[in-house]
């Protein structure tokens, strides 16, 4: 991807950002990015320079700042590695920063090729043929969607503040019909029909949904729209999930891996005896299970992790059951799983590893 030509005061912005990291923090941050308007050419005279570095250390964080120039603010923050690769699987919101990314400056050449890696794991996981692992990162966005109508079921709400609410719900059903077809989201609300012109699959009267709620006044009506609104999108999404059957193979490949990490961390809040971190660990696999397992959640009997916190021998014989059907749906749907008892095991894996 190419960044568009800037204007010769944001190019010098983007100039004077490189030469000081390169002065004063070239051990630090491992790269500047830039994305947004002039990446996509849809800047226009008031358009800032939307960009971020990604730090190598925490000296790096030193560099973020903002400020204004003629009138027109910026914004130069970070955005870690962890994040780039929730970006590339979709785990995250937002992924157009990586998707849309421009790198501008790279600390060393290793540094580039392993964004450039993660864009092109994102667009893999966009050309699957049947679009399985998109499909089932919907349910999360779902989940935040209902959320967000939840908040507007509260006393007291006027207009304007459930208009706002509308519109983070529609902001994530934009997300999840994204995800349905495919893509993400690149350009946001403020472009939300030019968005929608890009994709086949959309929920009969999205747009107008999306107009009206700025012309709706009293909260009713308003709560009506967004709730039809989420009612059609999952309806268009449980038809195209009639035509196209979860791939487990593909969208659970390594997940388990990722989601051992939190299992850890209700069997070290075991071991220390600190409830409050085992509930936060059980809250974690539970959210995290029926997110990534989709609708094989259901057809297992996973035990509901933070409903067996009345004592720690409890939660530790729950949790070993929940991680032993987690191994056994893996081992059913014949995904493999990367576990390694020595170091030397997995020095051999690497040797081989996309050879």
């Amino acid at each position: 991807m190419k960044m568009n030509a800037m204007p010769p005061l944001q190019q010098k912005i983007v100039d004077t950002l490189i030469k000081k990291v390169k002065k004063d923090y070239q051990d630090d941050i491992d790269l500047i990015v830039v994305y947004g308007s002039y990446i996509t050419g849809n800047a226009n005279p008031y358009s800032d320079v939307d960009f971020y570095f990604v730090p190598k250390t925490d000296r790096a964080y030193e560099m973020c700042t903002s400020f204004i120039i003629n009138g027109i603010g910026y914004d130069f923050w970070p955005v870690g590695w962890d994040r780039l690769k929730g970006f590339a699987d979709f785990s995250e919101s937002f992924v157009s920063l990586l998707g849309e990314g421009v790198v501008v400056y790279a600390r060393t050449i290793e540094c580039e090729e392993k964004f450039l890696s993660l864009q092109l794991e994102m667009k893999e996981h966009m050309s699957n043929e049947d679009n399985g692992h998109l499909m089932w990162r919907i349910d999360g966005v779902i989940e935040k969607v209902k959320a967000g109508y939840y908040d507007l079921t509260a006393n007291g709400l006027v207009a304007d503040e459930a208009r706002a609410i509308g519109l983070k719900v529609y902001s994530e059903l934009l997300n999840a019909v994204a995800y349905l077809n495919g893509m993400y989201v690149k350009k946001g609300n403020e472009r939300f029909c030019l968005e929608l012109e890009r994709f086949k699959i959309v929920p009969h009267g999205f747009a107008d949904g999306f107009d009206a709620l700025f012309e709706l006044d009293d909260v009713e009506s308003i709560k009506t729209l967004v709730k039809e609104a989420i009612g059609k999108t999952e309806t268009i999404i449980r038809d195209v999930r009639t035509q196209k059957p979860f791939d487990a193979k593909e969208a659970l490949q390594g997940c388990f891996e990722e989601l051992k990490s939190t299992y850890n961390k209700i069997y070290h809040g075991i071991e220390i005896a600190d409830m409050t971190k085992c509930f936060f660990g059980a809250d974690g696999v539970d959210r995290e299970s029926k997110d990534l397992l989709g609708p094989l959640y259901k057809a297992y009997p996973f035990p509901i992790l933070t409903s067996c916190l009345e004592s720690f021998e409890q939660l530790h014989k729950y949790t070993k059951v929940h991680e032993a059907l987690w191994r056994q749906v893996l081992k059913e749907h014949g995904v493999k799983v990367n576990e390694f008892d020595k170091l030397k095991d997995f020095e051999s894996f690497m040797k081989a590893y996309n050879q």
